[in-house]
């Protein structure tokens, strides 16, 4: 197996995928980042002889050339790589986006370079060195060689890789922030009704976080959405939800009342897949939950 990577840029993930692939036995020849701090933060922090802030500088004698930077500097990272004297044949290049496919790499595509994205199921939210043993990452390439490579790549650093197309990629990122960051956003709106309560509370964390992770484990562990699902909505509750539309429409706040809405209405969902049909009660609450996004978007709420 080849052992020899080199990274360009020094952010977040870069942090964590350094030292993971040193653990492994790989060998990272050279470290590649706009801000020149940044390069020799990573660098000295885990003993790699080259880094810079120019190109011209990473080394040509790597196997694995990842450019882990943000969405947007992808393309013009790739660009200014193919501008410089490789030979691209022997090279894969990997970019690290979720959303972005191998297309961003189009510019080394074009000289002969093997292309592939790797995206890590993950949260890297800092610069602290995170484990991603066990973590899911999704190959997206069009060569199926660079695809056996890279997944056993993926194999004996021990992810867990699996394909995915360029036409999916964009559906599967929403999945990952739908599951992962949406979760930010719900507690988000947990603290702004705090707001509202004029009594003493424990943090939001403190109430909730241990809660959260119940259910979150027993989404996984029963593999079923319904079977973790608790609430008014799933005992149709018609006057809870009733009056729990009112408190937010008193609040005028039209964002934390869109959010129940539409989570409302996804659990529903969620009761309807697993009953084939929705009971009276619950067909009464959509109903209910419907009627009020009318008026919202008619500007009655």
């Amino acid at each position: 197996m080849k052992r020899h990577f080199s990274f360009i840029g020094a952010g977040n993930v870069a942090h964590s995928l350094v030292p993971y692939l040193q653990k492994y036995g790989f060998i990272i020849d050279s470290i590649i980042s706009r801000n020149y701090s940044s390069a020799k933060d990573l660098a000295e922090g885990n003993n790699v002889k080259i880094f810079s802030d120019k190109y011209e500088k990473i080394s040509k004698d790597s196997d694995y050339y990842i450019i882990s930077v943000n969405d947007e500097q992808i393309e013009n990272a790739a660009e200014r790589i193919s501008n410089l004297d490789f030979d691209f044949h022997t090279k894969i290049f990997i970019h690290l986006s979720g959303a972005k496919t191998v297309e961003s790499l189009k510019s080394l595509i074009n000289k002969g370079g093997n292309a592939a994205s790797i995206h890590f199921m993950s949260s890297f939210p800092n610069k602290q060195v995170r484990s991603i043993e066990n973590i899911f990452g999704a190959i997206e390439t069009s060569d199926y060689t660079t695809f056996s490579i890279l997944s056993e790549l993926l194999k004996f650093i021990r992810t867990k890789p699996f394909r995915i197309s360029s036409h999916n990629k964009a559906l599967y990122h929403l999945m990952g922030i739908f599951s992962l960051n949406f979760i930010s956003a719900t507690f988000n709106f947990a603290e702004i009704t705090k707001k509202h309560i004029d009594d003493e509370l424990p943090q939001t964390y403190e109430l909730f976080g241990e809660t959260a992770k119940s259910v979150i484990n027993n989404y996984v562990n029963e593999k079923n959405l319904f079977k973790s699902l608790s609430g008014p909505i799933k005992r149709g509750e018609i006057e809870v939800i009733k009056n729990h539309l009112k408190v937010l429409g008193d609040l005028d706040n039209h964002n934390l009342l869109l959010s129940f809405i539409a989570n409302s209405i996804s659990l529903l969902s969620i009761i309807q897949n697993e009953q084939r049909e929705l009971t009276d009660s619950h067909k009464e609450i959509k109903r209910l939950l419907i009627s009020h996004l009318t008026k919202i978007n008619n500007n009655k709420l």
